[in-house]
């Protein structure tokens, strides 16, 4: 039997996402088909290593015959959905995702450039509040004076200071990124300075014979291609593979807008499969899967790289339950729907936004970047006379589930200025454009509203309340989750339940 606490506890928190709007951009509401396979038998076994098909040293443990088969068609049906080569389904989160692909193609001390955290950037893009911020050696970049990405900036500093890998995608970014332009960038420095010395110093049939040998490129100086350091160059290597092993990688961490990519809404230029060397993401933001993470990539290259990032840098052995949530996920993302879902996402962040402008006439509240072409948007709250963490705690109040940001002039996220809003998980609850409208309106109105009177709420000189007004919008989407699982699998397993009860 269950322990009634939990029991009492798993109760409440099914309550509160039925009776909550949840605008937090990072959540959602899987299937109730992904939360069953999240407590499914698939949790039990131990799996450290990965299917023969992915590695020849296979698994570390025996009795994994089901397992391989669960996690190739897992594989398998990520690299349907997102058109690329080759995938990992093992990592327990993004953050995961992230560390593994910087384990298994960096080393500590590397240099990395990575978006500043006030900017939009994530703890793992080598925050110094994050671990991946004192293993490598970090450098950051942000957005240019029109909120946009700073490719100037990128381009800059790649020049500046060589670093081995770029990580471009945010975590509080509302607009897309032009990852074709980012291709052109990188490859251009490539060329300029990796490529470029590589030429120089070795001829095109040089392969190294010793054990072990550093090369020192030429104190070399030009406008056009700035100084080179040296060269690590192992026994075995080819030309080609010095210049792979120096180049800058670049990764994408989209661990926000996969939902875009997997609906085919965000093609060419602005899809980063196409374009970059390795792309990392969550599963439970706009795919709307379990909570998880997932690395893509096309080059065979860096399949051993990857793989032994994750296992054994990173993990041990991997959660074959989360594994078959995530197969599901994919799944349910490679059907025509799921298009129609993301395009809804997209109305209905729209729809809000205009929705905070028609009721904010005085222009307190302003938008970062000036609006929003996905999921999430950021409102920048320093006119308003309120706070991040205040505002948080106003729409908390109300059932209004938001969280604070960090957002350009912030020293830090205690006192930040910023709010992020997103509107996947209320699509997924049935929100339309029309009550997405009213959401933003009641959401300026509260942000709005006058210190004294939020004091003492019970006065409303308002015709209607903001209280019931949430009620009644959650009271036309209805519950998400109306079954009550805990009790169904008690159901399960008792054989004196009737089987039209089981």
């Amino acid at each position: 039997m269950i322990d009634q606490v939990i029991q009492a506890i798993h109760s409440k928190e099914k309550e509160r996402l039925n009776n909550d709007i949840e605008l937090i951009a990072s959540e959602n509401y899987p299937s109730q088909d992904i939360l069953d396979l999240l407590g499914s038998y698939f949790s039990v076994k131990y799996a450290e290593g990965f299917p023969r098909e992915v590695s020849k040293q296979g698994r570390h443990y025996a009795g994994c015959e089901n397992i391989d088969l669960l996690e190739i068609y897992a594989i398998a049906k990520a690299k349907e959905l997102f058109n690329v080569k080759y995938a990992n389904v093992q990592p327990h989160s993004g953050s995961q995702a992230n560390q593994a692909v910087y384990a298994g193609i960096l080393k500590p001390g590397d240099t990395v450039l990575g978006m500043g955290i006030e900017y939009g950037g994530h703890l793992t893009h080598f925050s110094k509040a994050s671990s991946t911020g004192y293993i490598y050696n970090p450098v950051y970049y942000g957005l240019d004076e029109n909120g946009e990405l700073n490719y100037k900036e990128i381009e800059q500093k790649l020049y500046e200071y060589n670093p081995k890998m770029l990580v471009v995608g945010a975590s509080a970014y509302s607009k897309r990124i032009n990852y074709e332009r980012i291709r052109e960038i990188v490859d251009e420095y490539n060329e300029k300075v990796w490529k470029y010395h590589v030429d120089r110093k070795f001829s095109d049939d040089f392969v190294m014979k010793d054990e072990y040998t550093f090369y020192a490129a030429d104190n070399y100086v030009s406008a056009d291609t700035p100084f080179c350091p040296g060269f690590n160059v192992k026994k075995g290597m080819t030309k080609q593979d010095i210049y792979d092993t120096h180049k800058c990688i670049i990764m994408s961490d989209s661990a926000h807008v996969m939902g875009f990519i997997a609906a085919h809404m965000w093609k060419d230029k602005y899809d980063p499969t196409k374009w970059c060397d390795v792309i990392t993401s969550t599963t439970h933001k706009t795919l709307r899967g379990p909570r998880g993470g997932i690395i893509l990539w096309n080059d065979e290259k860096l399949c051993s790289k990857i793989n032994s990032g994750c296992f054994p840098k990173i993990q041990g052995g991997p959660n074959e339950a989360l594994v078959a949530a995530k197969a599901q996920c994919f799944i349910e993302a490679l059907k025509p729907e799921f298009k129609d879902y993301m395009e809804q996402v997209y109305h209905n962040m729209q729809a809000l936004i205009n929705g905070i402008k028609s009721y904010d006439t005085d222009n307190r509240i302003d938008f970062v970047s000036g609006g929003s072409e996905n999921h999430l948007v950021l409102l920048d709250l320093k006119k308003s006379g309120i706070n991040g963490k205040e505002a948080e705690d106003r729409l908390t109040s109300y059932g209004i589930i938001t969280n604070k940001n960090m957002i350009a002039g912030d020293d830090k996220p205690s006192t930040c200025t910023g709010l992020r809003i997103g509107t996947a998980a209320i699509t997924t609850r049935g929100f339309d454009e029309d009550m997405s409208f009213e959401l933003g309106r009641l959401i300026a109105r509260i942000l709005l509203r006058s210190k004294q009177v939020e004091q003492n709420d019970v006065v409303d000189f308002e015709s209607e309340s903001i209280r019931s007004m949430v009620k009644k919008m959650l009271e036309k989407v209805g519950p998400f989750y109306q079954t009550k699982p805990m009790k169904r699998l008690l159901q399960d397993n008792n054989p004196t339940t009737p089987d039209d009860l089981a």
